[in-house]
């Protein structure tokens, strides 16, 4: 990605290198926003449906369209081998509730086991099965079971 992002000429820009900077001239603004924009729409091009949904989720929708914002939270979520993306992590995870639909808590139950899966927070399956299974409502528990 960071070869297709440096021949595009926007790697300085989504990695952070190249900043906008109060006297930088208009002409050098437009194009440093028209960079992060094609930045932007190369990384989003190459994720896959999970990492989309995740983007949209993490980022305000002014956010998601900057490659520079989505390239940050995905190095961040891959470079969470540390104590504070396990932590948050787990709280989503321990935090997780039923709230209107059997869909709606299934998505977020998947999408908070895939951030307990990268921030490589060591929850056997089994116990985390057991865990989501509690946060339903009685009747339906019975009703899966």
């Amino acid at each position: 990605m960071k070869s297709k992002l440096n021949k595009i000429g926007a790697w300085q820009v989504v990695n952070g290198e190249k900043q906008l900077k109060e006297e930088d001239k208009r002409d050098e603004k437009v194009e440093y926003y028209r960079l992060d924009q094609v930045a932007s729409n190369k990384l989003v091009e190459h994720l896959d449906s999970n990492h989309l949904g995740y983007v949209s989720q993490s980022l305000l929708q002014t956010e998601s369209s900057s490659g520079y914002s989505i390239w940050r939270l995905l190095k961040h979520k891959y470079a969470g081998n540390d104590h504070i993306s396990k932590d948050l992590a787990l709280d989503k995870f321990l935090e997780l509730q039923y709230i209107d639909s059997m869909a709606n808590f299934i998505a977020e139950a998947q999408a908070i086991n895939h951030r307990l899966v990268t921030a490589k927070v060591g929850l056997d399956n089994q116990v985390k099965t057991s865990m989501v299974l509690r946060k339903l409502p009685t009747l339906d528990v019975q009703t899966i079971l």
